[in-house]
């Protein structure tokens, strides 16, 4: 950060139409705009409507990236804007699921203690109650096996 890598907003903008650039620049905000934000307003909600303050980081760090590679004359811009994408809106993509996946299983956990134990279903091959229970796979003897029909044998035929 050196004064002799300084260089004004004209020539900032100017390396956005070196080869490749303005794509990839185009390319870190798609990234955001479509695969992050969607999930980062989802995290936001469940932490009582503030941003985290890791994903807030990892745009910071984006975004330092993405100013680094337009700004410093000696860096390898296609380099940093990868990095912006690969690492850093990557890393807040996963971080901000891992907000609201947790934040659902909560709501589940919440759930399950609310409505109790829920009895186990089991069920024949056949349907009829004089199957072993637990045992779904074994049919009793004389059993024809009909599927979800009653059982022949049940039925007393």
């Amino acid at each position: 950060m050196g004064e002799e890598s300084k260089q004004t907003p004209k020539t900032v903008l100017n390396r956005l139409n070196e080869e490749g650039v303005r794509g990839e620049v185009e390319e870190v905000f798609r990234h955001y705009y479509e695969d992050l934000l969607p999930v980062l307003v989802i995290a936001t909600a469940e932490s009582d409507g503030k941003r985290p303050e890791g994903l807030c980081n990892e745009i910071y760090s984006c975004f330092h990236h993405i100013a680094r590679a337009l700004c410093e004359q000696k860096v390898d811009i296609q380099d940093e804007l990868k990095s912006a994408k690969k690492s850093h809106l990557k890393r807040a993509i996963f971080d901000s699921y891992k907000i609201a996946i947790n934040a659902h299983l909560g709501e589940l956990s919440e759930a399950k203690n609310l409505l109790g134990p829920v009895p186990k279903f089991r069920q024949s091959l056949c349907g009829n109650s004089g199957c072993p229970k637990g045992r779904p796979a074994q049919r009793p003897a004389g059993c024809k096996g009909m599927g979800r029909r009653k059982c022949r044998r049940a039925a007393g035929r």
